[in-house]
């Protein structure tokens, strides 16, 4: 019995070549190319993931700061009164 001029049990025979030459072809591109991208992919994202979480530490180190600056800045502000106090009683 012939297909498209070509004998069923050839056509067979191509498509099985052609199926394993597919399936190589395939296998060939994903480690050429898709498995080194997913692994940068990976990479990248722990590396953004790294910089999210120093950031964060960054951030909240500056939020500490401010809060001491402050408190220092009302400290300031009380004994600068104080020694204006003190001040205004011994010069007058």
């Amino acid at each position: 019995m012939k297909v498209w001029g070509i004998n069923v049990g050839d056509l067979a025979a191509i498509t099985t070549i052609l199926g394993f030459g597919f399936g190589g072809i395939t296998l060939l591109f994903k480690r050429v190319v898709v498995m080194p991208l997913t692994n940068s992919i990976d990479s990248l994202t722990e590396e953004l993931n790294a910089s999210k979480r120093d950031r964060k530490a960054l951030r909240d180190d500056l939020n500490s700061l401010s809060i001491k600056v402050i408190k220092v800045e009302d400290k300031t502000e009380a004994l600068g009164e104080k020694l204006d106090g003190h001040m205004d009683m011994y010069h007058k």
